[in-house]
């Protein structure tokens, strides 16, 4: 039985009927209904004669195919037959209306690619990355930025609508970049969602059976650098003399040993070696190396660092901070961003290239580093001591110089100026 309607917003009628137990939509161009109904006749009758021949071409083909003597021949004519029938089958998607080709091309494409029961829901795939053996083992906080990126893309894929991993084409793939460079994210930010994704599908390959991985050739964005400068000497100044709470202790390790801001907030106190005035951190950035790097104590940063330690008996030296880092990292920054700018220091300039929804951060937590580096050069310490301080390594450096000893870093350090810091009775 046919039934002859116009579709939403559509001008003219559209004639549903079955063929084989199954639904086939056919835009009859007709805006009367009488010559709708009409077409409908011969379109009905057009689609039957066509598919029953198909049919019956592919059947006989396949017939031969497997009753031939001759293997080349079998294996050209089922090649025949599957050509033909796809062909077929696109001729008749372009028929479609818009809404239900979409939806009978993923049907299609999903049970094509998918000779066997393997599948996987979008719904899961997050948990079916983390339990994977195939990925790496990345930190808590960066899973945590990984989910952050996932739970953007999957609920914009729950729009589109998308079930199924495998589901996921290389045009779908190209529709999601497309949002995201709608959204004006910084090219950085840009590449970290396709690189982890398209990485996320690589993990998932068996597992959701994908037959490719549909991120695969996607461009990346050129960088447009966000490098940080060094704080101004009175800067500097200003910062140390009004930080109070943990931020005064965690301005003082980054300005006196050149960590991250990573590797301060997760500091803990079993690093320090107090009768040998040293700590020994493994960056976060370079752990997988699984390189130490030793930085003794300026005289400064040890008296602060001693003023803490009485407070509690916590594994962290700043228990309360690492919580909140765990949670959301940006948090962290954009305390520390605010103090910055409610010392009268412009933390920002604006993306010259104009692709991009925030602007460009100049002053961080990571200028201290910066100035770290700035002001040991300043000193005159040399370069060598400088680099294993910072954890920096340089083939090219390592050829030229021996590895910095103890005395000559403890030398490096002890040659840094004595910075003013608040009264440790400041808090926030």
């Amino acid at each position: 039985m046919a039934t002859i309607r116009k579709l939403k917003g559509g001008r003219t009628y559209t004639v549903r009927f079955q063929y084989k137990g199954k639904d086939v939509w056919r835009n009859t161009g007709e805006r009367r209904k009488e010559l709708a109904e009409k077409k409908a006749k011969e379109i009905i009758a057009q689609h039957k004669g066509e598919a029953d021949a198909q049919n019956a071409l592919a059947d006989a083909i396949i017939l031969f195919a497997k009753n031939s003597n001759d293997e080349e021949a079998g294996n050209a004519a089922l090649h025949s037959s599957i050509d033909a029938l796809r062909d077929g089958l696109n001729d008749l998607l372009k028929h479609l209306p818009d809404a239900e080709r979409e939806r009978k091309r993923k049907e299609v494409t999903r049970d094509l690619s998918h000779c066997s029961a393997e599948r996987l829901k979008l719904n899961d795939a997050w948990q079916a990355w983390r339990d994977s053996p195939r990925k790496r083992n990345p930190s808590d906080s960066t899973i945590n930025g990984y989910h952050t990126q996932w739970t953007r893309f999957a609920k914009w894929a729950a729009a589109v609508p998308i079930t199924f991993v495998h589901e996921v084409t290389p045009a779908i793939a190209e529709d999601y970049a497309s949002d995201l460079m709608k959204a004006k994210y910084a090219p950085g930010t840009y590449n970290s969602h396709l690189t982890f994704i398209r990485s996320l599908f690589n993990v998932l390959t068996r597992r959701a059976g994908l037959p490719m991985n549909p991120w695969d050739g996607l461009p990346l964005k050129e960088l447009e650098r966000e490098s940080h400068r060094e704080f101004l000497p009175d800067e500097l100044k200003k910062i140390c003399k009004n930080a109070t709470g943990d931020l005064r202790y965690m301005i003082a390790v980054g300005l006196y040993s050149g960590l991250r801001l990573k590797d301060v907030v997760h500091l803990r106190w079993d690093c320090f070696d107090w009768n040998q005035k040293m700590f020994r951190v493994m960056p976060a950035k370079t752990a997988r190396k699984r390189k130490v790097i030793t930085i003794p104590l300026h005289p400064v940063l040890e008296a602060m660092l001693l003023e803490l330690r009485g407070r509690g008996d916590d594994a962290y030296v700043f228990p309360e901070i690492v919580k909140s880092y765990q949670r959301d990292p940006s948090s962290v920054s954009r305390v520390i961003q605010n103090f910055f700018k409610a010392c009268g220091i412009q933390t920002n300039e604006e993306s010259t290239t104009g692709n991009r929804l925030k602007a460009i951060t100049r002053v961080g937590f990571h200028s201290l580093r910066h100035s770290f580096v700035s002001l040991c050069a300043a000193n005159r310490v040399p370069q060598v001591a400088v680099m294993e301080l910072v954890g920096h390594g340089s083939p090219a450096m390592t050829a030229l110089y021996s590895h910095a000893g103890d005395e000559q870093k403890v030398r490096a350090i002890a040659v840094l100026p004595e910075i003013s810091f608040g009264e440790e009775n400041h808090e926030e």
